[in-house]
C-alpha cells in the first residue's frame, strides 16, 4: 500500500515536472520582436512574402504600415504615407496575386485604395476614386481569383461594387446597382465559383444576394428571396465544399439557414431551424468534414451549435451545452487538426474553450482555465500546425497567451508577470510562426512572436 502511494506521488511529481518543462520550452520560444518607442500598438497582422505586415504607431510618424521578419533589425516602417506625425491608418490588408492591398488616408486625398510589394518605392495609391480630399473609403477587400473586389463610394453614384487588378486603369466601378447617388452598399463580399458573391440593395428587390464576374453584364441578382422590395438581408456567406451557405430572412421564416449553388433555383432555404417566423440567426459559419457548423437559436435550446450538409434532414443540433432554453452562445469557430474549437458559456464553468469533432459525445470542454464559474473568455483563436493559440484570462496571471492541441492546454508565457494583463491580440500565423501584439508592462503594446 505504502509502495503504491509512493509510486503515485513520484508519478505525480514527474508529470508536474514534465508539464512545467513543456511549458518552459514553449515559453522560451516566445519573445518581443522589437521595442518601438511610445508603444507601437501593432494591429491588423497579415502574412505576406514570409513576413508579417501590420499597422503600428510612433510619436514621430503616427500610425503607418510596418513589416517584420521576426527580428528587431528586420522590423521597420514600410512607408510614412501621411508625412510627419499624422496617421494614414492602414486597414483592410488583403493579399491578391502577389500584391498586398490596403486602405490608407493621405492629406488632401482622403481614404483610398493602396498597394505595396513590401518596399517604400513599391507602395503607392492605386487611384483616387473620390477625387480630392473626399473619401471613397474602400471596404470589404476580397480576393476573387487574381482580382480584388471591394465596395467604395463613388462621388456621384454612392457606395457600389468595384474591381481592381492593381493598376489605375484596371480599377473601376463594376455596376451602378442602385442608380443615382444612393448606392447599393455591397457587403459580405465572398469568393465562390470564381465570382464575387455579395449582399446589395436595389430599388425593386431590396437587400438580396448578388454575384459578379467583374463586368456590368455579369453582375446580377441571384434570387429575390423576400419578394419585391422587402429585404432578405443575407449575411455570413461561407463556402463549404461546392456549396455556399448563408443566413437570410423570408417573411414566413425569419432569419434562417440558406444555401446556393450560384443559380436562382439552387438558392433556397435549408431548414427553418426556429419554427414559424421566429429567427434562428445562424452566424459564424465554419467548415469541417464537408459540413457547415454554426450557432443558431431555437426557443427550446437557445443559441447552441448546429451542423448541416445542406439537407433538411442533416441539419441538426450538435449539442445543447447549456441544457434548456438558456444559450451557451458558441462563437469564434476555428478549425484545427480535424476538430473545431470555439468559445461557449455554461454557468458552472463560465465562458471557456470547447472543441467538437461533429458528434455530441465529441463536443466538450477543453479546459476550465479560470476554475469555477469565473470566465477565462478565450479570444483571438488562431490555428498554427495542429495547435490552436488564443488569449485567455486566469486569476493571478491575467490575460495571457495560451495554446492547446485538444489534449494538453497551457499558458505559453506569463508575458506580464503577476495578475495584470499582457492582453495578446491580433494573432496571425506566418508559416510556422505566430505573431501577435502584447504588453509586458514595461515596453507597452509591442510586436511579439512565438516559434516552435
Amino acid at each position: 500500500m505504502r509502495l503504491s502511494r509512493a509510486l503515485a506521488v513520484a508519478t505525480g511529481i514527474a508529470l508536474a515536472t514534465m508539464l512545467v518543462l513543456t511549458g518552459a520550452a514553449n515559453a522560451g520560444n516566445t519573445k518581443m520582436v522589437k521595442d518601438v518607442p511610445g508603444s507601437a500598438t501593432p494591429a491588423r497582422m497579415t502574412p505576406y512574402l514570409g513576413k508579417v505586415f501590420y499597422s503600428a504607431k510612433t510619436p514621430a510618424k503616427g500610425r503607418e504600415l510596418w513589416k517584420s521578419d521576426g527580428t528587431a533589425k528586420g522590423t521597420r516602417i514600410v512607408k510614412n504615407i501621411w508625412p510627419g506625425t499624422g496617421s494614414s491608418e492602414p486597414g483592410e490588408l488583403t493579399v491578391v496575386n502577389g500584391i498586398l492591398y490596403f486602405t490608407a488616408t493621405r492629406p488632401s486625398r482622403g481614404r483610398e485604395l493602396w498597394r505595396t510589394n513590401g518596399t517604400t518605392t513599391g507602395t503607392w495609391r492605386i487611384t483616387d476614386i473620390a477625387p480630392g480630399a473626399a473619401n471613397s473609403d474602400p471596404r470589404a477587400l476580397t480576393r476573387v481569383g487574381k482580382r480584388l473586389f471591394f465596395s467604395a463610394i463613388h462621388p456621384t453614384r454612392g457606395r457600389e461594387l468595384f474591381v481592381s487588378n492593381g493598376k489605375k486603369a484596371g480599377t473601376r466601378l463594376v455596376r451602378d446597382i442602385w442608380p443615382d447617388a444612393i448606392g447599393s452598399d455591397p457587403e459580405w463580399i465572398t469568393s465562390y465559383q470564381g465570382k464575387a458573391f455579395f449582399r446589395a440593395s436595389a430599388p425593386a428587390s431590396g437587400s438580396e444576394l448578388w454575384k459578379s464576374d467583374g463586368t456590368k453584364a455579369g453582375t446580377k441578382l441571384v434570387r429575390d428571396l423576400a419578394a419585391g422590395s422587402d429585404d432578405s438581408g443575407p449575411y455570413g456567406f461561407t463556402r463549404v465544399g461546392s456549396t455556399l451557405y448563408f443566413a437570410a430572412r423570408k417573411p414566413t421564416t425569419g432569419f434562417e439557414l440558406f444555401k446556393t449553388n450560384g443559380k436562382k433555383y439552387g438558392t433556397k432555404l435549408v431548414r427553418n431551424i426556429n419554427p414559424g417566423a421566429a429567427d434562428a440567426y445562424p452566424s459564424g459559419f465554419a467548415a469541417l468534414g464537408g459540413k457547415a457548423y454554426f450557432p443558431a437559436i431555437t426557443s427550446d435550446e437557445g443559441s447552441e451549435l448546429w451542423a448541416s450538409n445542406g439537407t433538411m434532414a442533416s441539419t441538426r443540433l450538435v449539442k445543447d451545452l447549456w441544457v434548456g432554453p438558456p444559450s451557451s452562445k458558441p462563437e469564434l469557430l476555428t478549425r484545427s487538426d480535424g476538430k473545431l474549437y470555439f468559445r461557449a458559456y455554461e454557468p458552472t464553468t463560465g465562458s471557456e474553450l470547447y472543441k467538437t469533432n461533429g458528434t455530441r459525445a465529441g463536443t466538450r470542454l477543453v479546459r476550465n482555465i479560470n476554475p469555477g464559474a469565473d470566465s477565462s473568455s478565450p479570444d483571438w483563436l488562431t490555428a498554427v500546425g495542429k495547435s490552436v493559440f488564443f488569449s485567455a484570462r486566469k486569476a493571478g496571471s491575467g490575460r495571457e497567451l495560451w495554446k492547446t492541441s485538444g489534449g494538453g492546454t497551457f499558458r505559453v508565457k506569463d508575458i506580464r508577470i503577476g495578475p495584470a494583463d499582457s492582453d495578446p491580440r491580433w494573432l496571425a500565423k506566418v508559416g510556422k510562426r505566430l505573431f501577435f501584439s502584447a504588453d509586458d508592462g514595461t515596453h507597452g503594446q509591442e510586436l511579439w512572436m512565438w516559434k516552435p
